[in-house]
């Protein structure tokens, strides 16, 4: 038995990069949330992302990243990108997990990276670009922190497990199950949101409590 390889052509993430500052306001809530104002455009070329909405359901850690335009009508004239990307503190102790590259924050035990995807012929594209493109699947790809190789390392991995997101209309959107993520039914994690090159966003972190 063996998986079908899939050409990607991507950054890999196994650090986050450029969150600048820590969030120092707190959101609390319990089962979901949604965070407005979640990104910031780069560049005329970039998706801006309006909004994040985090669901939780007993099983699975539910995300909905909303942009400002259809994507696969973007895509069709733009490159693939990563969209948005997001961090979980697990236990909710900043004492634990790996410590955010360049910046104060610390503590996560994933990091998780939502990409606009194009494909050719079995080519998967999801940072560039790429001619002749006839899908755009959405895609995420995260990492958990190894404290071991002190290093973030794939769970869920863009080469290996392609097509764990849905793009409709102008949103992408999945679910991670609980165990990849170290979550519970109960459990508080916390979520610190950035843009899809890891720039900081104006919004709080969330102290999430699961369902």
């Amino acid at each position: 038995m063996f998986r079908k390889y899939h050409y990607l052509m991507t950054v890999s993430l196994t650090v986050v990069l450029g969150c600048a500052a820590a969030h120092a306001e707190e959101l609390a809530a319990t089962g979901e949330v949604r965070l407005e104002n979640a990104g910031e455009p780069t560049s005329r070329f970039s998706l801006h992302v309006k909004a994040v909405d985090f669901t939780s359901d007993g099983q699975s850690l539910g995300f909905s990243v909303e942009v400002d335009q259809a994507i696969v009508a973007y895509l069709q004239e733009n490159q693939a990108q990563a969209v948005a990307q997001f961090m979980v503190d697990a236990d909710n102790d900043k004492a634990s997990g790996g410590q955010v590259f360049g910046s104060s924050e610390a503590g996560f035990e994933t990091t998780t990276v939502v990409y606009a995807c194009k494909v050719r012929d079995g080519m998967r594209v999801c940072a560039g670009d790429i001619d002749g493109a006839s899908e755009f699947p959405g895609e995420f790809q995260t990492d958990a922190w190894d404290a071991t190789a002190n290093m973030f390392t794939p769970v869920h991995d863009l080469s290996w497990d392609g097509g764990g997101a849905e793009i409709d209309g102008s949103r992408i959107h999945a679910s991670i199950p609980y165990e990849d993520i170290g979550g519970a039914p109960g459990k508080t994690i916390r979520i610190v949101v950035a843009t899809g090159s890891g720039r900081p966003v104006d919004t709080p972190s969330v102290l999430l409590t699961l369902k």
